[in-house]
């Protein structure tokens, strides 16, 4: 590796540890040390050219600054001294607000892809409700009684030519002291509607336990997208050697079911024992 990191950045690596906790997406992932005393943060895999497309093409301070690039490696700045995760305060929200706005206007770089989810959303899961009550997300008098409901609410319109994360879930953005929220892992960047992304940050608070409705809030479209979007995540083939993943995945289907409810000003379901004995968030 130290070859590959030293022809990428022109640099001289001594230094490479890999990063297990955060991401989920294959690839690997190293915190980088080089000779003159820098560091940086490396990632070879799926993704890295839209990656390498957004960081060299949108100027933000929301973004990570590019550091190098070449082949399937990209190099970006190390933020191992920002705050990730869990507790997420009013202030993080606010920071987090921010980068949205930043953002806003930003139009997607041409050669992102439109918009698009290879999961189920809430007619689909309607379609197939054994599989949601596999989840154990809610028992089959809820999903009988309110499925109709979800099914409904799930409107938003997704459409649009903004730049758009397209998983911004919290190990997705971190804090850094004076500069704000840095949102990373724009590998699944798109063309979208930037109101997706909003959306997409509240659930990722509401996930955490962090303050509800300070990113969104009153939009029960969006929040009928995003719990179904959670809950087909869980619906799908999940794999046993990435316990991690899927204890994220139930929390994040959880949190933004009952975000759906809170909208639609339905009961909460009972959850199972898949739900109920989930710890505290961790990374």
């Amino acid at each position: 590796m130290r070859d590959v990191l030293s022809e990428v950045t022109g640099r001289e690596a001594v230094s490479w540890t890999p990063v297990e906790a955060g991401g989920y997406s294959p690839g690997e992932r190293w915190l980088v040390t080089f000779a003159d005393g820098g560091t940086a943060f490396a990632k070879r895999g799926w993704g890295v050219a839209d990656e390498v497309l957004v960081y060299s093409t949108v100027a933000a301070r929301c973004l990570p600054r590019l550091l190098a690039h070449g082949g399937d490696v990209l190099v970006i700045e190390d933020l191992s001294h920002a705050r990730w995760g869990a507790p997420v305060t009013e202030e993080d929200c606010d920071l987090l607000l921010a980068a949205f706005d930043e953002l806003a206007d930003v139009r997607a770089p041409e050669g992102l892809e439109p918009v698009s989810f290879g999961s189920p959303r809430w007619a689909d899961l309607a379609a197939a409700p054994e599989r949601l009550l596999a989840t154990g997300l809610a028992d089959e008098p809820w999903l009988s009684a309110h499925l109709p409901d979800l099914v409904a609410a799930d409107r938003a319109a997704l459409a649009g030519d903004r730049l758009v994360h397209r998983d911004l879930w919290l190990q997705n953005w971190c804090r850094v002291p004076g500069r704000g929220a840095v949102i990373v892992d724009w590998a699944g960047a798109v063309a979208a509607e930037h109101l997706l992304m909003r959306a997409w940050g509240e659930a990722s608070v509401r996930a955490a336990a962090g303050p509800p409705g300070r990113i969104v809030r009153d939009a029960p479209e969006w929040s009928a997208l995003m719990s179904g979007l959670a809950a087909g995540f869980l619906t799908e083939d999940l794999p046993e050697t990435m316990p991690r993943l899927v204890e994220t995945l139930r929390r994040e289907a959880w949190a933004t079911l009952r975000w759906a409810c809170d909208d639609l000003g339905l009961p909460y379901p009972e959850p199972g024992p898949e739900i109920t004995e989930l710890g505290p968030w961790r990374p």
